[in-house]
């Protein structure tokens, strides 16, 4: 199951774009309380909005990309990219399950999207984090991102890569 991988000391992280009937997964993870709990309220990703979303996504990305982080057979969290014009760049996102953090997923789940960003021939990715989320900041840097101040708010800082 799965693309790309990253070894990891026992485990193997990989991602893995979900089938249609795996979307459960989604629906878990983003209404889960504890997985959202860094400033994102839960919502709302019952069956009936599957399909569009699934369309738009999965079946016709046109420059996004979504996909499962897999741990020896267990959905963990997910990734994505997808153009933002107020940006103008590549925006990511990477949401880890709440009772999967603290295990260095997420570390290497952006390495990971680095990868299949670099792979997919993007030349640089963004990302937006509330200033409050130290632990998410550090790694971001700690992988090569730079913080643009002028893009950055008071609550949000703005941090972009190079690929």
């Amino acid at each position: 199951m799965g693309n790309k991988n990253v070894e990891r000391k026992i485990e193997k992280i990989e991602y893995y774009v979900p089938q249609f009937e795996e979307l459960v997964f989604r629906q878990k993870l983003y209404s889960d309380e504890n997985t959202m709990n860094y400033g994102d309220e839960p919502f709302d990703f019952s069956p009936d909005k599957w399909q569009a979303w699934f369309d738009k996504w999965v079946k016709n990305p046109q420059g996004r990309f979504y996909a499962y982080l897999v741990v020896d057979k267990r959905f963990v969290g997910d990734i994505n990219y997808h153009y933002d014009n107020k940006f103008d760049c590549f925006m990511i996102g990477i949401v880890i399950l709440g009772e999967e953090r603290n295990k260095e997923y997420a570390q290497y789940g952006l390495k990971l999207l680095c990868q299949k960003a670099k792979a997919d021939g993007i030349k640089a990715i963004c990302n937006l984090i509330s200033s409050d989320r130290k632990s998410a900041i550090y790694i971001h840097e700690k992988l090569g991102f730079v913080k643009l101040n002028d893009k950055s708010t008071q609550n949000d800082v703005f941090l972009k890569k190079r690929l």
